[in-house]
């Protein structure tokens, strides 16, 4: 589906279920994720990042929508 697993500095690791974002709240920049085939292609770099840094999201947003996982 649209989560993420994140290994964050300070050693928590979250799930980032991005669902919500996508389909629930339609933010236009976010559409073209809504194929997953898109949403898969991100990349890890200062923020997580698809379409070669076009679109981004930062990593106090992944941490803070982000819930606790093992």
């Amino acid at each position: 589906g649209y989560k993420l697993s994140v290994l964050f500095n300070d050693g928590v690791k979250k799930e980032v279920d991005f669902y919500g974002i996508l389909f629930e709240n339609d933010y236009p920049v976010f559409r073209q994720l809504k194929d997953i085939e898109k949403f898969i292609q991100f990349k890890v770099t200062d923020t997580l990042e698809w379409d070669n840094g076009n679109i981004d999201i930062a990593p106090e947003t992944v941490y803070e929508f982000g819930k606790i996982i093992n």
